[in-house]
């Protein structure tokens, strides 16, 4: 093993600087491709989906608070999410056994 002076180290090597894509005038600019739009927040939906998140925190006031909302809850979300969601789609998807208007 032979050990190297300071001298004989190498120096980092400047970042090389790549030249812009045509029509492109900021070098560190990508163009997305073509057909792809940029992400977009829908604002209803967001505003819609903190309220009820939001709302849901009353729950845990004492005076709001009751052991029939916790079942509801339950037994609800595995309704409406747990099967309701899954075996629609299921069918929708996998069946293709009913078609769904598109609503916008």
């Amino acid at each position: 093993m032979t050990a190297t002076s300071t001298s004989e180290r190498s120096a980092p090597k400047p970042a090389t600087q790549h030249s812009p894509p045509p029509g492109s005038a900021d070098p560190g600019h990508c163009e997305a491709p073509q057909g792809v739009r940029p992400p977009q927040i829908l604002w209803p939906y967001a505003i819609s989906i903190v309220l009820i998140h939001l709302l849901s925190l009353l729950a845990v006031l004492p005076w709001l608070f009751s052991w029939t909302g916790v079942v509801l809850a339950i037994g609800g979300h595995f309704f409406f999410g747990m099967l309701g969601m899954t075996l629609g789609f299921h069918r929708l998807l996998t069946h293709q056994g009913f078609t769904c208007p598109k609503w916008f």
